[in-house]
């Protein structure tokens, strides 16, 4: 499942390549080969003229409708603009540091990596059938998501256990003097009888 900050950043992605490629169409429609081609309702200017024409804008600002609509539009695309550099600002600030300095001061581990290993120790851990950790934070503590799907049939006290005396532990260690504040969510894996054909 993709996290909004990606589900954001593809919607964006996919509304300006939507844009480039209007416009792109437009400007490419003035081209007299392009333009026998098309059909005769499609928006295209002469040869060195502008799309829309100053008569045909006229024409527009005469409407009842044109100015409420422009209006409303830019309004939009205002409040649009500003809310994805609040959403950006945002998850900047959510994702803390790319590097960490560990114990030693001289040894450093990007978040990504350590969200690796925890994961990997996660998974090893007895009765999990899988796992996943992200490592969020800044320079006082770091925050660990840890999402564990258990096997059918197993104790989920044991496991959170064995989580922190095992794998959070050593965690706290690496990244002393910071601290390391979990956030965990179990579920358990559906247990269905499989059907013989």
């Amino acid at each position: 499942m993709s996290s909004p900050h990606h589900v954001v950043n593809r919607t964006l992605l996919a509304l300006c390549g939507a844009v480039l490629l209007a416009g792109g169409l437009l400007a490419v429609s003035s081209w007299s080969v392009v333009a026998e081609r098309l059909p005769s309702w499609w928006p295209s200017a002469q040869p060195g003229s502008v799309l829309p024409d100053r008569a045909g804008l006229g024409g527009l600002r005469h409407e009842g409708w044109w100015t409420p609509v422009v209006v409303a539009g830019a309004a939009t695309v205002l409040l649009a603009s500003l809310l994805v550099l609040w959403f950006q600002a945002a998850a900047g600030r959510a994702a803390g540091p790319a590097l960490l300095t560990l114990a030693r001061p001289d040894v450093t581990v990007r978040t990504r990596a350590l969200a690796d290993a925890l994961t990997r120790d996660v998974c090893a851990l007895p009765s999990v059938a899988d796992g996943r950790v992200r490592v969020r934070g800044g320079p006082e503590e770091l925050r660990a998501r840890i999402r564990l799907r258990l096997e059918p049939g197993a104790e989920p006290r044991t496991v959170l256990r064995q989580l922190s005396e095992r794998t959070l532990a050593e965690a706290r260690a690496s990244v002393a003097p910071r601290r390391v504040r979990a956030e965990v969510r179990v579920s358990v894996r559906s247990h269905r009888a499989r059907r013989a054909l």
